[in-house]
């Protein structure tokens, strides 16, 4: 687990290759609205990521969800999370290079 300096914005996940969870993040305390980045590279067909949330580090809840294939910036309002991460739910693609996600994320109070 990560922990996150207020005012930091914080790489979740860095060109991932796999779909699967990236590590947690620890805010100080609990934030309930979230700005979060994804970007993509290689040219997939198919990308969907997920911003979670959890208040205890165990329990995940979603908090958005991306289909981009090209990149976004998405806000979350009014949904706290004491920790959060990213996870890669599907990620293809046709032709090299390989494809991969990048998610960044910064809460606000």
């Amino acid at each position: 687990m990560k922990s996150y300096n207020i005012g930091d914005v914080q790489t979740l996940l860095d060109t991932v290759l796999v779909v699967g969870a990236g590590e947690s993040v620890r805010v100080p305390y609990a934030m309930a609205n979230h700005t979060w980045e994804i970007k993509t590279a290689g040219d997939p067909t198919v990308c969907s990521v997920k911003l979670q949330g959890s208040l205890d580090d165990v329990n995940w809840y979603d908090l958005d969800t991306s289909a981009t294939t090209t990149g976004e910036l998405r806000h979350v309002a009014n949904k706290a999370a004491k920790y959060v991460r990213a996870n890669v739910i599907t990620l293809t693609d046709t032709v090299s290079p390989v494809a991969t996600v990048t998610v960044r994320w910064f809460p606000a109070q």
